[in-house]
C-alpha cells in the first residue's frame, strides 16, 4: 500500500528534525513538545467560543457554536496518549468539526496521566457526558442528539463511555465518531509488527503510554480499558 504523498512529507520533516525517544525525557516536556505542535495549528473562524468547567471535577472545557448551529452536540475527546493534549491542541480540529458539521462542539480536557492513572480519565469523559445531557437545555442542545468522538486516546474514551452508558442503561448518545482508535494492548498484531518504526508513533512509544496510564497489568483485564485481545492457548485472538 502506497503511503499518502503529503504524510509521507510529513514523515520526513519529523525525521530530519529528529524525534526524541519519550522515555528520556520528562513528561512536561514531551507535553511542551507535542502540544505546541505547530502542524496542527490552523485558526478557522467560527461564530464564538466559550470556556468553562463542567461537572462536580469542574473539567475545563470549551463549547465551540458555528453560525446558524443546529441543536446537535459534538461532545469531544482529545488524543495525546492519556498523557499529553488539552483545549489549546486540538482547538483547529473543534473548530473545524463545528464549521463542517454545524453542530456545536463541548471540547473535554479530561485528567491526564501519569499524575492522574487509569480510570480517572475515564471517569472524567463519563461525567461530562452524563453534565451535558443534563444540561442540554442550557446548551440549547436536543439531549438525544448527542454524538461521542474524539481521537487516539480520545476515540478510547469516547469508545469506553459508549460502553458504560450501556451497562448502566443511561440514554446512549446518538453516533459516535472514531478516528485512528486505541483500544487497548494488542501490540502483536500484523500492523503492530510491520509499522512498529519510521511512521511517527512506534510501538516502544505505544508501551510508554500504556506505562503511564494504567496503574499495574492487572488495569488491562478491566473492561473499561478496553482491550483489543485475549489470551489464548496459540497466542493472541481478536475479539
Amino acid at each position: 500500500m502506497a503511503l499518502d504523498p503529503d504524510f509521507a512529507k510529513i514523515l520526513k520533516m519529523i525525521s530530519e528534525r529528529g524525534m526524541p525517544n519519550f522515555r528520556n525525557i520528562d513528561v512536561n516536556d514531551v507535553r511542551n513538545l507535542m502540544d505546541n505542535n505547530l502542524l496542527t495549528k490552523e485558526y478557522i473562524e467560527i461564530e464564538r467560543t466559550v470556556d468553562m468547567s463542567i461537572g462536580e471535577e469542574r473539567i475545563p472545557a470549551r463549547l465551540y457554536e458555528p453560525k446558524d448551529a443546529t441543536r446537535s452536540l459534538i461532545l469531544y475527546f482529545h488524543g495525546g496518549g492519556w498523557v499529553f493534549g488539552n483545549l489549546e491542541s486540538h482547538d483547529s480540529v473543534c473548530r473545524r468539526a463545528a464549521r463542517e458539521s454545524g453542530a456545536k462542539v463541548l471540547s473535554v480536557a479530561y485528567r491526564l496521566a501519569p499524575e492522574h492513572k487509569f480510570p480517572t480519565a475515564v471517569e472524567d469523559a463519563f461525567s461530562s457526558y452524563l453534565w451535558a445531557r443534563r444540561n442540554a437545555t442550557s446548551l440549547d442542545v436536543d439531549p438525544e442528539r448527542i454524538a461521542l468522538a474524539g481521537d487516539s486516546a480520545g476515540r478510547n474514551l469516547s469508545a469506553t463511555v459508549s460502553l458504560m452508558i450501556k451497562d448502566r442503561r443511561i440514554e446512549g448518545p446518538k453516533l459516535q465518531v472514531l478516528f485512528y482508535p486505541g483500544l487497548g494492548s494488542d501490540f502483536f498484531s500484523k500492523s503492530m509488527r510491520e509499522f512498529s518504526t519510521g511512521f511517527f508513533l512506534t510501538s516502544d512509544q505505544m508501551v510508554w503510554f500504556k506505562e503511564m496510564y494504567l496503574k499495574n497489568n492487572t488495569d488491562t483485564l478491566n473492561p473499561y480499558f478496553l482491550r483489543s485481545c485475549i489470551p489464548t492457548s496459540q497466542g493472541f485472538q481478536k475479539q
